[in-house]
């Protein structure tokens, strides 16, 4: 019997929805007087059997008896006796001025009549209104302390047809968005652009909208937002094939949501490139703290793609949801600044170690191997693990090598690792790089052995030795991919001697 009410309670609940598209019922509609009756039905129906007295036909009868039986508290009872009473006062009036049996709120003349004869003016009219249904449809909601919520809703979408723009104005207004002009100018958007795709994602595209703003219900949505969400929408019309998808992990909606609060340049991350969504959805075990917990992940990730243009696709899609992970962890305030910049650094190391291997694989094809030593000195941001969005890889590159070809052969590599990292595609570019604080600058060659590094040093300008000194311990900070040595980290972690070289800073200073 309790399932058939719950049934039952559903498709009221449903079809009061319906009722709502285009004009008021108060019969049928939310909060409308066959909620209140059904409320009192259902005390009736579960508790009648054992206690004949609140068994009455009529239901404001029927609420006093289940006050006086304890089966509701005396404020909510009368509340709900004098709002059912008002309803039906409305439906008498209504009915007697049409001659026929009306439920909904009439317009024009006929609507001035039935507030001249309820005495009252057409604001207090619709603001008593308002007051009355909703109480009548929270007491009709807490029945069996259950709301069908999206359910109903995904029923509603997937037996509707077309873009019903009021019926999305009555879901959007019960959970709390103010229908402003702004918010109209976006539903009629809304609805062009589901011409642009097949019927078969229609549900799914009318079901994101309603939890995309479900999830913003509780922001300040200014209209730069509401252009934001609008594109971002858009784009997803193109690719339609990713709209079940997200339907499917409201998890990720609630995650996108936040996006659009971020700075425009991750906002644009998530609107240009659609792909991300994919790693959105898919959680992750990475240790964000950790070089090299990035680097195993990125490592057995990019290990299936079949050559090197798809593996540094997957390289620069990974980056850019990585990056909105990022953004979002800021935004629930899980981390702070300073671990914003780690994560970024560990993430560019681990990026750059990546291209690095990769390659010197497709080099190492080419020219053959070389036996030698390679480092990579972090330089700037990168150097101090304070990388933001927009910090470019600093490097300097050091190899050490009796190879007669290593210059030549390190040069193409670091050539071809640029090239890798900097190339623009439809997923963006990796990392932008700058090389201009090699010790021969812009003009000089690429890379330079380590015996050449020291020696330059030895009479190099202080703000050189400046910006290779690590604040911390004045050690360089090097990314060390010891390659064929299998990780000495002596030939590379002090080229300039740590702390005589600090010294020197110090007193020139």
């Amino acid at each position: 019997m309790i399932k058939d009410l719950k049934e039952l309670k559903n498709k009221i609940d449903l079809e009061s929805i319906k009722k709502e598209k285009e004009e008021i019922n108060i019969k049928l509609g939310k909060g409308g007087i066959r909620e209140a009756e059904f409320f009192v039905y259902t005390f009736q129906i579960i508790n009648g059997g054992k206690n004949r007295l609140i068994r009455e036909g009529n239901i404001s009868k029927a609420i006093g008896r289940l006050i006086e039986q304890n089966f509701l508290d005396e404020n909510t009872g009368k509340n709900l006796k004098k709002s059912y009473l008002t309803l039906r006062k409305i439906e008498n009036y209504i009915q007697m001025d049409e001659e026929s049996q009306k439920y909904t709120i009439p317009e024009g003349e006929a609507f001035e009549r039935l507030i001249k004869l309820l005495e009252t003016d057409r604001d207090t009219f619709f603001s008593n209104l308002n007051i009355v249904r909703q109480e009548i449809n929270e007491l009709f909601k807490s029945l069996f302390q259950e709301n069908i919520g999206d359910e109903k809703i995904q029923k509603v979408f997937e037996e509707s047809e077309g873009f019903d723009r009021n019926y999305l104005k009555t879901l959007f207004s019960d959970i709390g968005i103010e229908i402003t002009n702004d918010i109209n100018y976006l539903i009629n958007n809304l609805e062009q652009k589901q011409v642009k795709i097949p019927v078969k994602y229609h549900k799914y595209y009318k079901k994101l909208i309603y939890t995309l703003f479900k999830y913003l219900s509780n922001k300040r949505i200014q209209k730069k937002h509401l252009l934001l969400i609008e594109e971002f929408l858009d784009r997803l019309t193109k690719n339609p094939i990713y709209l079940p998808l997200l339907v499917e992990n409201p998890n990720t909606i609630n995650y996108i949501s936040n996006v659009f609060f971020l700075g425009n340049y991750l906002v644009r991350i998530l609107i240009n490139y659609p792909e991300t969504l994919e790693f959105l959805i898919t959680e992750d075990t990475i240790n964000r703290n950790s070089f090299s917990s990035y680097y195993k992940y990125l490592k057995d990730f990019v290990s299936s793609a079949p050559d090197f243009e798809m593996k540094m696709r997957l390289l620069r899609q990974f980056k850019n949801s990585e990056w909105l992970k990022i953004g979002v962890m800021e935004s629930y305030g899980l981390i702070d600044t300073y671990q914003i910049e780690f994560f970024l650094t560990n993430l560019a190391e681990a990026s750059l170690l990546i291209v690095f291997e990769l390659c010197k694989e497709i080099i190492g094809e080419k020219y053959g191997d070389v036996n030698e030593d390679i480092a990579f000195i972090g330089m700037g941001k990168m150097g101090s693990y304070e990388m933001t969005y927009f910090s470019d890889l600093d490097l300097i590159v050091i190899y050490e090598s009796d190879d007669i070809n290593a210059n030549y052969y390190n040069s193409k590599l670091i050539q071809r690792i640029i090239s890798a990292l900097t190339m623009v595609t439809k997923e963006g570019e990796l990392y932008k790089v700058d090389m201009r604080l090699r010790p021969t600058g812009s003009q000089g060659p690429l890379v330079t052995t380590f015996n050449n590094f020291k020696e330059y040093h030895k009479t190099s300008w202080i703000f050189e030795k400046q910006a290779e000194i690590k604040p911390d311990n004045f050690r360089i900070k090097a990314l060390e991919w010891l390659k064929s040595a299998g990780g000495d980290e002596k030939a590379f972690t002090a080229c300039l001697d740590g702390p005589e070289a600090a010294a020197e800073v110090a007193r020139s200073v």
